[in-house]
């Protein structure tokens, strides 16, 4: 009786660490292809970060002052997309990767390149309201785009892997010593078919999951909130660019809630936000806004004050 219990719970804690390490392998050992797999390709070549996009970097990795050790982990790459993204950790010897989208190279209307731009591997019309108020959308200021790349190094810079898998480990050991306590004090495994087994053993996988998914929406959602709030502290510019960079992003959106037909519907709102389903992965892009616009209010008090 003894050794099988030790058995199951050598095995629990076997597949708890596996399923962690599962967890964290693609944004650690495999960060090289996630790089490959985002990375803009101009023919067979990797698309280069242009001079003017470079400047902006080095000025707010300048502004950050990040730690010498954890600033040679970072690197920035052309994404194949529209969106900023990040992957890794800076507190990982693996590192972390920042992907800036192909428009960040872009001026003016004119430097867009129809053919980078597809909606469902389709081409845009580019004479449509929608069309236009997208392509309007990609043009930012470099206020905008500065904000941009300090929030995705902000990002980059947390301890998202270690908690992310911290979060997995405890709600997978919580319920199964919960199963485990149950199991020992009703005698589960002697009054209960084989078929009943699996039903419960099922139940309090999925009730581990559902709080796992629960904290880990709050814990993205609190990253969220500490990536804008660390990003606003770099000064007014950084502020004015994320009122800018959000607008732009809900105007995008929108667009595409229009140009993607019944996709779009399920994927945005009208306004531009992300449609919540169950769950609410992320801030809603309005509230992130909103932030902006009130603490460039406040500073514009302190400074009227001062």
């Amino acid at each position: 009786m003894a050794s099988n219990t030790f058995r199951s719970q050598a095995i629990a804690a076997v597949v708890v660490s596996v399923t962690a390490v599962i967890k964290a392998i693609p944004e650690t050992l495999g960060i090289t292809k996630y790089k490959e797999f985002f990375q803009f390709y101009d023919a067979t070549k990797p698309k280069p970060i242009d001079d003017d996009t470079n400047e902006l970097i080095e000025e707010t990795l300048f502004k950050i002052n990040l730690d010498p050790h954890l600033e040679s982990r970072l690197e920035m790459f052309v994404n194949y997309g529209q969106d900023v993204i990040h992957k890794g950790s800076l507190n990982m010897k693996s590192g972390a990767i920042v992907g800036l989208p192909i428009f960040f190279s872009y001026k003016q209307l004119s430097d867009i390149h129809t053919t980078h731009l597809k909606l469902k591997n389709k081409s845009i019309d580019w004479n449509t309201e929608n069309g236009q108020k997208f392509s309007n959308s990609i043009i930012m200021s470099d206020k905008a785009k500065k904000f941009a790349i300090a929030r995705e190094i902000y990002y980059a810079a947390d301890h998202s892997i270690s908690i992310d898998c911290s979060l997995l480990v405890f709600n997978m050991s919580a319920f199964y010593c919960a199963y485990f306590a149950m199991d020992g004090l009703y005698r589960l495994n002697h009054r209960m078919k084989w078929f009943g087994k699996i039903f419960l053993a099922s139940s309090f996988y999925f009730m581990a999951l559902g709080s796992y998914l629960f904290m880990h929406d709050i814990y993205q959602r609190r990253r969220d909130q500490h990536a804008d709030s660390k990003a606003a502290k770099l000064g007014k510019d950084y502020i004015e660019g994320g009122i800018e960079f959000y607008n732009l992003l809900l105007q995008r959106n929108a667009a595409l809630y229009a140009l993607l037909g019944e996709d779009g519907k399920k994927i945005y709102t009208p306004f531009g936000n992300t449609k919540i389903s169950v769950r609410m992965k992320s801030l809603p892009m309005t509230a992130r806004r909103d932030f902006m616009k009130e603490t460039l209010a406040k500073e514009s008090e302190e400074k009227l004050k001062s």
